[in-house]
Formats: C-alpha cells, structure tokens, sequence
C-alpha cells in the first residue's frame, strides 16, 4: 500500500475535506507529507530518547483508557509551563498490538516497544509545532469556506499535520508502515470501518495493488 492513498485516508478526515477541490488532494497530501521528512531529516542521526532529554520532555505511562471524543486516545502531548510532557496509554497500544498481530494484513509482527516509539515520535512532531510556534496546517494553502450571508472565510486544513506526523513518525523509527493504516485495520475489527475504505484500502493492501494516481486525481 503506497503512502500517498493513505494519507488521502487520513485528508478525508479533516471536517473541511468537502471543501477542499478535487484538483487539490495531491498538493495537501504530498506537500504535508514533505513537511514530516524535511523534520524527520534533521533529526535522524538522533534517537528519540536523546531528542526527549534534549528539549526536556517527560515521558509518562499510563496503564488507564483515555476517551476524548469517542476516540481512544493512544497519546498525547500535554504542553506544560515547566516541562511538557507525552503520555503513552499502554493499555490501548497493547490492545492496538494484539489486533493488528491477528490481522491479514500484516505481515510482519508488531511489538508493544514499536508502537511506543511510533507514537513517540509522533508527539514529538507535534512538540516541534509548538516549538517553531507554526503550526503545520498554516504552511499549506487555506481553502475557501461559505459562510453566512454568502461570505467566505478562509480556513486550514488541520489535517494535514496529522498527515506530516504520520510521515515523520514513520521516517524516524523505520516502522513498516504508514500509521493511518494501522487505524484502518483497528477500526475494521471493531466493525466500525467505513465500506468504502474497507474495499478501497484494505483490498488493495491484501492484493498490493498500488492506483495512487488513480486515487488522488
């Protein structure tokens, strides 16, 4: 499965991506996807615990189920006015790693230690947003909402930043796969995938089909 199809995956979360022209899903998706490996590049010679001890982030791990709404969060990054600090929900990574070991769709065996570091690496991206006090949406091209009155308002993408995450978590820990994927599978075994994803992206990753062209355009 390509990278760029999961992604789009990911774009068509965002509550504006029926805004967002047909004609534009390649310059979000590839454009935020850049932006996770130009922060990755910088930083790939270090590992995440010296980058953690570096900017003086705490890592922290709770064993409790954190619901936000209704989504289970895996971990978060809480800024802080001493330290900042992650949070990893053990507990739910645990159970993210045992379905995604019984699932067709992977190959290769995922260990609690590599969700871990997938996850934080992926608040670590988050932390650099805050760091550089840019967040990653507002690099890209806003899109034009309709509001009251037929006026518009320009408005960003937040997920992109999700997308840029995504790539530079990847990038940095060398994990197989694109983590949007991982969602895909978790959410197929709840039976709450939606159909169109299911036989969009899941039949392609069986068969390793690869139609990202075909997809984004």
């Amino acid at each position: 499965m390509d990278d760029e199809k999961l992604a789009l995956v990911e774009l068509k979360r965002d509550l504006l991506f029926e805004k967002i022209p047909i004609t534009m899903y390649e310059y979000y998706v590839k454009q935020s996807m850049k932006i996770g490996i130009d922060a990755a590049e910088k930083l790939e010679r270090k590992s995440l615990s010296e980058i953690y001890k570096e900017y003086n982030i705490k890592i922290s791990y709770n064993k409790k189920t954190n619901i936000l709404m209704n989504f289970q969060l895996r971990a978060e990054f809480i800024k802080g006015r001493g330290q900042d600090e992650v949070v990893i929900y053990t507990d739910t990574l645990d159970e993210l790693k045992n379905c995604l070991n019984h699932s067709e769709y992977i190959k290769e065996e995922i260990t609690l230690s590599e969700l871990i570091d997938l996850h934080l690496a992926h608040e670590l991206c988050h932390f650099l947003e805050y760091e550089n006090n840019f967040p990653i949406e507002k690099r890209l091209e806003p899109v034009k909402v309709k509001t009251l009155f037929g006026r518009h308002k320009m408005m960003y993408i937040k997920q992109c930043s999700e997308i840029a995450c995504h790539t530079f978590a990847k990038k940095i820990t060398n994990f197989p796969y694109f983590p949007t994927l991982l969602d895909v599978i978790f959410l197929e075994s709840k039976g709450e995938l939606d159909s169109d994803i299911k036989k969009d992206v899941l039949f392609n990753v069986k068969n390793n089909k690869k139609d990202v062209r075909k997809c984004l355009m």
